[in-house]
């Protein structure tokens, strides 16, 4: 699994910012990304821990992966 360290209760937060309703957004286990419950299916990048809540025109380039 993707190691996004996002804290649950902080996730437990977070809504989508693009849509009007603003629903709930729940963390997928296997991307560890932020996903909304809408019919676009948005999702939201989780950078060490930091949740990338904009648009996806908008969005920061994924960092290059890390070699340990």
């Amino acid at each position: 699994a993707p190691r996004n360290d996002l804290d649950p209760d902080f996730a437990a937060l977070l809504r989508c910012p693009l849509c009007a309703d603003r629903p709930p957004l729940t963390l997928d286990p296997e991307t560890g990304e932020l996903l909304c419950p809408c019919p676009r299916r948005r999702r939201f990048p989780v950078v060490d821990g930091i949740p990338d809540l904009r648009p996806d025109d908008q969005q920061a380039p994924a960092p290059p992966a890390r070699h340990e």
